[in-house]
This record gives structure tokens, C-alpha cells and sequence, in this order.
């Protein structure tokens, strides 16, 4: 049997973000994007020099007000894709606890707060995945439904007890993903 106390904070959230299935297509594509970005930047300051070099200033002027709203959208673009870290770090630890049980087929998750006290019955054989990030594991109870449990977040037990748990019930839907 395994138990955790978990009360989620923004590296709970990272970690989830970080296992998601698409999570390297999708970054692979915002850096290809900033590769594009940052090569029409550049055009339009060369398009900006080579027309002050002609002495067309009105074309000129043009492209340097484009050149410079491009930029400013680059920057920003980049500073979110960059410091999504810093995103993270500013949530603020949730209000209410959540105890996690595992044991044979049966993840029992239980919600403890000022407004909700619940507790729910999963089958860890029909759970659509989970991933173990090497600190967390984020178990996808359904496709858009998942809870993350960090390994300092368990109480009783050992991270390898849960992995195990977790191959088992889930088989090829389980990965190991560490950075």
C-alpha cells in the first residue's frame, strides 16, 4: 500500500505540464515558430537599412514601425515560452488536501477542504495513463482529469512500491519520462 498527503502547488502543476504526451511536440513547434519569427524580424530591419540607404525614408519609416511592433510581439513571445518556470512558481499552494491510497487495483482519492470533502474510487486498470517524471508521478485518471504526486508527497510507502503499482495496472500506458 501506498499513501500520500499532497497539497498542490505550482511545481505539481509544471511536472504535469512537463509529462504531457505532446508536451516536446508542442515545444519543438513554439521554438520552430520563434526561428521564423525571429527570421522575419530580421528582414524587416534589412528591408528598413536597405531602403534608408536609398533614401526612400517614407518605405523606410514602414518598415521600421513594423520592424518594431514585430520585435516587441517577439519578445514577449519568447519571454513566455522561455519563463513558463516563473509562471509556475507564482501559484499559490491550493487550499484544500488531497490523500491519495493505492493498493492492488484501487487508487482512492480523498478531497479535504473548507468547502468540498469527497472521496472517490478509481481502477487503476482503466486510468488512460500515467508518467513518472523522475520527482512526481501524474496520473491520468481520465484523458483531461489527472492528479500529481510528488515523491516527497508520499507518506507511506516508497516511490518504487507505486511505480510498481503503476506498470502493473497500467502496463504500456505507464512511462518513465525523467529529465
Amino acid at each position: 500500500m501506498v499513501k500520500a498527503a499532497v497539497r498542490y502547488t505550482g511545481e505539481h502543476f509544471r511536472a504535469a505540464a512537463e509529462a504531457a504526451p505532446d508536451y516536446k511536440r508542442k515545444r519543438k513547434g513554439a521554438v520552430r515558430a520563434m526561428i521564423i519569427w525571429a527570421a522575419f524580424t530580421g528582414l524587416l530591419l534589412t528591408l528598413t537599412i536597405m531602403r534608408l540607404r536609398s533614401n526612400d525614408n517614407e518605405i523606410a519609416f514602414v518598415y521600421g514601425i513594423l520592424f518594431v511592433i514585430n520585435l516587441f510581439y517577439f519578445l514577449r513571445i519568447v519571454t513566455a515560452v522561455t519563463n513558463s518556470a516563473a509562471l509556475y512558481s507564482r501559484v499559490k499552494p491550493a487550499e484544500q488536501m488531497r490523500y491519495f491510497e493505492v493498493e492492488g487495483d484501487e487508487l482512492i482519492m480523498t478531497i479535504d477542504g473548507d468547502i468540498e470533502h469527497s472521496e472517490r474510487h478509481f481502477r487503476m486498470s482503466g486510468m488512460y495513463s500515467a508518467a513518472d517524471t523522475g520527482e512526481y508521478f501524474v496520473i491520468y485518471l481520465y484523458k483531461a482529469l489527472y492528479c500529481m504526486i510528488a515523491y516527497s508527497d508520499i507518506t507511506e510507502g516508497t516511490p518504487e512500491e507505486l511505480r510498481n503499482l503503476l506498470y502493473k495496472a497500467l502496463g504500456s500506458k505507464f512511462t518513465i519520462s525523467r529529465a
